[in-house]
Formats: structure tokens, C-alpha cells, sequence
């Protein structure tokens, strides 16, 4: 039929065209569809997958450097403060950072509660070392802040190096040019208030706000009445280590630092000396405000360890009868009796070498 004429022919091709030939143009329509989409799955599976891999690079980075501050944080801590204490306050950290997640979380617009509880620590048999540099105050009015500071801080960094020698030794404080030392005070001794070492002592506290006004207060008023307020406090006990030993380390460290001071020159051209005072008694210790908070040694030691240092001789040590109990066959000293602020007349000792000596 096909070939019957020439029109009939070619619809008979044409036919036969669309029938066999189409269906493979179809086909590679779809097949180079599929591939073209495929191409695009697989292009933004890629980059989903890069990027999730990004986001687990810099998740990583984020937690390495957290985990960075924080051993920062509590390495700062740690030099700042006793092993102990140290201790507390990073749980405390992390007890007041849980509260205040939990806090948020639930909407409560109530604030934190009072976490813990102040624990102070009592001291008994604990030797008190002050230094001082003799003529700070003439030196400091004629030479530059700058070379002040940086004769203090070369001094205190070799009386630290001496404090790192005992770890009996526990470094307090420095006020200006006064280097504050204890030693026996236990620092690595744990708070355990369920324990029988632990317990409440009722304070004492003025209303400062309210007995101003109560011009008519008296002691026999009751306390309520004279703004006097009771509130409770824990206190623990630190076991008394070593008494004589810790007394002995504390000496020690005075004739050291003696020592050290005496090899330095002060700005000013004179030879650095340096006055030691020293005396053995009960302390309590705490941290004290919460801005820039402090570890600090409160007591009546601690004033009459104060009172030997600003009565003792230049370049010398002097130390107090408590303190020469403990120690006196060790070293040499010389008796003397000396004036003390608020106490009267005192007997004490200046350190004069070894027994060997």
C-alpha cells in the first residue's frame, strides 16, 4: 500500500518513525532528565553534608575553647585560693549556674535562692608571719610609682619562690609593701558539715540603719529593741597539724626572706632590709565580699603578729613568747621586752642564727 504513491510513502516512513523512534527519544529524555537531577541531588547533598561538617568543626572548636576558660578559671581560683576553698567555690559555681538554668527554663520570675551556706574555718596553733621594707615610705616619695612596683613585684616574686619550698606555707595577702604568711593552717582539709567538726555559731549583728536612730539604745535594752540582730553561722574546726613544725617552717621562711630582701637595692640606692615579725596562736579564716573576694586570716594573732613586725629591728626577726615556746631549740635569739599598740609591754625574741652557728 505504501508504495502505491509517493505521499502514501511517506506517511508510511513517517509512521514507522514515530513508532520505532520515538520511544527511544523518550527514553533518553528521562534517562538525561534523571541524570541532570541526580546531578543536583548529589551537588546539595554535598554541600548539606559540608556544611554539617563545618558546624561540627566549629561545635568542637566552641566546646574546646569553653572547656579552655573553664581550666583557666579554675586554675586562677586555685592560685588565688586554698585547695579547700578553692574546692567550694568552684561547686558553688556550678550549683548557681544549674539554678539559674533551671530558673529560666521554667519561666519563674523569683530570684535564686541562697545556695550553701557560709562556712568559716577555725585555726588553732597557727603561726603568723608579717614582713615589711624599712624606709618604703621615703623611698616611695622620691622615686617613680613604676620602679616602686617593680621592686615589690621582684621581691615578692622570690618570697613566693620561698613560700613554694614548704607546703606547710600559705601565702595570705600583700598590703603595699607588707608580705602576710601562715603556716599549719591544713588548706587541704575538706568542709564536712554533717560531720562533728562542723557547727553553728550564733553571731551577733548591728542593724547599723536602725540603732542610728535609736538615740535612746542601752545595753540593757533587749536586742531586738538596740538593732541587734541573731543569725547562725557554720564554723569548722580544722585539725591541728604539726604545731611545732608548722612554727619551725614559718621561722624558716623568715630567715630566708631576710635573706633575699637584703640582696636587693631599692631605687633609691639604698640596700633593701626588711623587718619580720612573728607570732603563733588561733586564727579564723573566710572568704570575705564578693566583689574581688578574699581569703583572709581574722583574729587576735594576727594583730599581735602585726604588733612584732612594726616594733622589731631592721633587717631583724622578732618573734613572740608564743611562738618562742615552739621553736627556741632550733635557733639563737636574744630576749627582749618591747611596747606593743593596744597590749602593753611585751616579752619577745630576736632571731639571732642557727644553734649551730
Amino acid at each position: 500500500v505504501c508504495q502505491q504513491s509517493t505521499e502514501l510513502l511517506r506517511e508510511c516512513e513517517m509512521n514507522i518513525f514515530l513508532k520505532f523512534t520515538m520511544p527511544f527519544v523518550i527514553l533518553s529524555i528521562e534517562a538525561l532528565s534523571i541524570i541532570i537531577v541526580s546531578a543536583f541531588v548529589d551537588k546539595s547533598n554535598r554541600v548539606g553534608f559540608v556544611h554539617k561538617r563545618m558546624l561540627a568543626i566549629f561545635t568542637d572548636l566552641k566546646e574546646e575553647e569553653h572547656e579552655r576558660q573553664v581550666r583557666l578559671h579554675k586554675e586562677l581560683i586555685h592560685n588565688i585560693f586554698p585547695p579547700s576553698v578553692a574546692r567550694d567555690l568552684i561547686e558553688s559555681q556550678k550549683e548557681e549556674a544549674l539554678s539559674l538554668r533551671q530558673l529560666v527554663s521554667s519561666g519563674s520570675s523569683n530570684t535564686l535562692p541562697f545556695l550553701g551556706q557560709t562556712v568559716a574555718r577555725m585555726h588553732y596553733g597557727i603561726t603568723i608571719l608579717f614582713t615589711d621594707i624599712v624606709g618604703f615610705t621615703a623611698m616611695s616619695q622620691a622615686c617613680a610609682p613604676i620602679e616602686v612596683m617593680s621592686l615589690l613585684h621582684s621581691l615578692f616574686v622570690a618570697m613566693d619562690a620561698l613560700v613554694d619550698e614548704d607546703a606547710q606555707l600559705w601565702k595570705v595577702e600583700t598590703i603595699g609593701d607588707a608580705f602576710m604568711v601562715a603556716g599549719g593552717l591544713n588548706l587541704n582539709a575538706d568542709v564536712d558539715c554533717t560531720s562533728s567538726s562542723c557547727e553553728m555559731v550564733t553571731l551577733r549583728q548591728i542593724d547599723y540603719s536602725r540603732s542610728q536612730h535609736d538615740s535612746m539604745c542601752s545595753r540593757s535594752e533587749h536586742d531586738s529593741m538596740c538593732g541587734l540582730t541573731k543569725s547562725k553561722v557554720a564554723v569548722h574546726r580544722v585539725k591541728a597539724p604539726d604545731i611545732e613544725t608548722a612554727a619551725s617552717a614559718t621561722v624558716l621562711f623568715g630567715c630566708k626572706a631576710l635573706a633575699a630582701a637584703s640582696k636587693f637595692v631599692m631605687p633609691n640606692g639604698v640596700r633593701c632590709q626588711i623587718r619580720v615579725g612573728v607570732h603563733t596562736g588561733d586564727v579564723c579564716s573566710g572568704v570575705v565580699g564578693s566583689r574581688m573576694p578574699r581569703y583572709c586570716l581574722f583574729g587576735d594573732t594576727v594583730n599581735t603578729a602585726s604588733r612584732m613586725e612594726s616594733s622589731g629591728v631592721p633587717g631583724r626577726m622578732q618573734i613572740s613568747e608564743a611562738t618562742f615556746k615552739l621553736v627556741a631549740g632550733n635557733y639563737q635569739w636574744e630576749r627582749r621586752t618591747v611596747e606593743v599598740k593596744g597590749k602593753g609591754r611585751m616579752a619577745s625574741y630576736l632571731y639571732a642564727g642557727q644553734v649551730n652557728e
